[in-house]
């Protein structure tokens, strides 16, 4: 049955039209029902999914605030460890640097 507006239905209808027009009427008013629930359903879910793409936007931006920080502090480790093998290459020169070499040019045929 198609929606109908209050408006289609009579005031003051005639006695012997009251018990057609009251099953009109009820007709009408479960059909309004039924599609202000399914309404409501679609509302709710529409609900559901904008919250659900809410949380999802904010476990976006964690993540990815998450990647920066590890990313930086991966860039503060490799830099540590750069400047603390420069240090140890440089002890390990003073403590024993490089002989030279036993060979000379004139030993050389």
């Amino acid at each position: 049955m198609t929606l109908r507006s209050a408006t289609d239905f009579p005031l003051h209808p005639p006695p012997e039209d009251l018990p057609d027009t009251y099953q009109e009427c009820r007709a009408a008013l479960v059909s309004a029902n039924r599609s202000r629930g399914v309404l409501k359903a679609q509302s709710d879910r529409r609900g559901v999914v904008i919250a659900e793409v809410a949380l999802i936007d904010e476990s976006e931006r964690q993540s990815g605030y998450w990647l920066v920080q590890m990313f930086q502090r991966l860039l503060e480790q490799a830099k540590r460890w750069r400047v603390l093998k420069a240090n140890a290459a440089a002890l390990a020169d003073e403590v024993s640097p490089v002989p030279p070499s036993p060979i000379t040019n004139e030993e050389l045929p």
